[in-house]
């Protein structure tokens, strides 16, 4: 009775939702909390620890309730009356289980170098806590970023000029290169780093950097939509693009809207993988004659199969049939051709053994899903491409 009682004083402060909904600092003029024994509190307390916030100063102040709090979360801190919030112990069993209660800590504990060390390696943004002078400290800020790179935007200019604490930092989350100085945002090896980790990374970088072809191609062969943060002469040369391509075809669909209006340079991407119709404009895309073309130039099953697919016209005398005329596919990557009552399921392309289960996985050695699933009576329509959806579609 008595820790309903608690509990319905701590809704009615609190709010229905509970922690943070309704007036936070209401004042509890409830008498009947008042003759809680603590036993009671200490039920209440260990059902919810933000009933320690309606509390008494009596029972915050015990230590007993106050651990029990601590059970549950680090942050029960900051409901602790100031005398606790300075005793060592309490402080850091709190920090030891949710780093950010350090800001809850008494000013000196937040000086205090084995306390500020115990919530960095729990929560590295748990340094912007910290005293100012322990921020500079070598140990404590390789702890805190080794834990979360994004520490670094608490460090001092210093420590974000010092390429020994930035590197670790951007390869632990490559976003945190924003907080380095624009010298070693120039750096080749931190801005490598940070791309391994985090390829959006690069739209943080000055763009004199994003017109190096080799950095641009390695981004482009982790991620295709890397080439979007190529500078504007990149995307537009056609070389590059074509490099790009070999890599990932995904990059075409960030290259200069001159080269995906160039119906020459649409098939000489299309050589290197099929997949680059795609990311053509629409007028190329959906270009009877172009199609015809392309069959034309390149008379592969996988091709013809492909560009059918997209059409969904599987008629026997289709132009699009090219010389091979039959429905088989390369399948697995290793261009065995099977017939089409062999075809795999739409259940086996999404097996965990199944060799194509991303986005960058469907390339040119894989079949089309619309020609899969238009062979199992899946679809009845089919849109002219996938493209025309605004994205690819996988297998995952």
């Amino acid at each position: 009775m008595l820790a309903s009682t608690a509990r319905h004083q701590f809704a009615r402060t609190w709010g229905s939702e509970g922690f943070g909904v309704g007036n936070r600092h209401a004042e509890v003029h409830d008498a009947g909390h008042e003759t809680m024994d603590r036993a009671a509190w200490q039920n209440a307390i260990s059902r919810d620890w933000r009933v320690l916030k309606v509390a008494p100063s009596r029972h915050r102040s015990d230590i007993g309730l106050a651990t029990e709090a601590l059970k549950q979360t680090g942050m029960a801190l900051e409901h602790f009356p100031p005398d606790a919030k300075e005793d060592r112990g309490l402080v850091l069993r709190a920090v030891q289980q949710c780093g950010g209660s350090l800001r809850y800590a008494s000013p000196d504990l937040q000086q205090d170098r084995e306390v500020v060390m115990q919530a960095v390696t729990q929560n590295g943004m748990a340094l912007q806590f910290a005293g100012s002078d322990l921020r500079e400290d070598p140990t404590v800020v390789k702890a805190a970023i080794q834990q979360n790179g994004m520490a670094l935007s608490f460090c001092t200019h210093k420590i974000r000029s010092d390429k020994r604490f930035v590197l670790p930092a951007v390869s632990q989350c490559g976003m945190a290169v924003r907080f380095a100085t624009t010298d070693l945002k120039e750096d080749k090896e931190v801005v490598r780093a940070a791309m391994r980790q985090n390829v959006l990374s690069l739209q943080l970088i000055p763009g004199h950097i994003r017109d190096d072809t080799n950095l641009i191609l390695e981004a482009i062969t982790i991620k295709g939509n890397a080439m979007q943060f190529a500078s504007q002469r990149l995307r537009a040369d056609r070389d590059f693009v074509l490099r790009a391509v070999e890599r990932n075809v995904w990059a075409l669909g960030s290259a200069a809207l001159t080269l995906r209006s160039d119906r020459e340079f649409i098939h000489e991407c299309m050589k290197r993988n099929n997949m680059a119709l795609e990311f053509a404009i629409p007028e190329i895309r959906e270009d009877e004659s172009f199609l015809l073309e392309a069959v034309q130039r390149d008379s592969s099953r996988l091709l013809c199969n492909y560009l059918r697919g997209l059409r969904n016209d599987w008629r026997s005398d289709s132009p699009l049939a090219g010389a091979q005329g039959r429905p088989e596919i390369c399948w697995q990557g290793n261009y065995q051709l099977r017939s089409s009552s062999s075809l795999p399921t739409i259940g086996e392309l999404k097996s965990p053994g199944s060799t194509f289960r991303s986005q960058q996985q469907y390339n040119s050695t894989s079949p089309s899903l619309a020609f899969l699933k238009s062979r199992q009576g899946e679809v009845q329509q089919r849109p002219n491409s996938l493209a025309s959806h605004g994205r690819m579609v996988g297998f995952n």
